[in-house]
């Protein structure tokens, strides 16, 4: 098998770097907003969207640590693939339950009563 440059390692790692902390702003973005205005129809919970955020850190860490080569490629690309789907998880998971209520299921109010 073929070895990865050192060039191609660092672009991947910025690309990473550079999704990652768009994430993180997006996801600060609607913490914010949905804290400015508290009567929107859909919104996300604050444990998804900080899910989201700390998991985007961990991926630039691991960025950083591609760049600075600390870790293979093959682990980096393992380990964000597991974030990545930890984060489409619970950010799935609310959109179902979201979902769930608007078809009539009185889902999340069972525990309020």
């Amino acid at each position: 098998m073929k070895a990865v440059s050192r060039r191609t390692k660092r672009i991947i790692a910025g690309l990473t770097i550079i999704v990652n902390a768009e994430l993180i702003r997006e996801m600060v973005y609607l913490l914010y907003y949905y804290h400015s205005h508290p009567f929107l129809s859909f919104r996300y919970p604050d444990w998804a969207l900080w899910t989201c955020t700390f998991l985007s850190g961990i991926g630039i860490y691991l960025s950083i640590l591609l760049w600075k080569e600390k870790i293979r490629l093959k682990l980096f690309l393992i380990l964000m693939l597991l974030i990545e789907l930890v984060n489409c998880w619970s950010l799935d998971m609310q959109f179902q339950s979201s979902k769930e209520v608007e078809n009539g299921d009185d889902f999340q109010y069972e525990h309020l009563t």
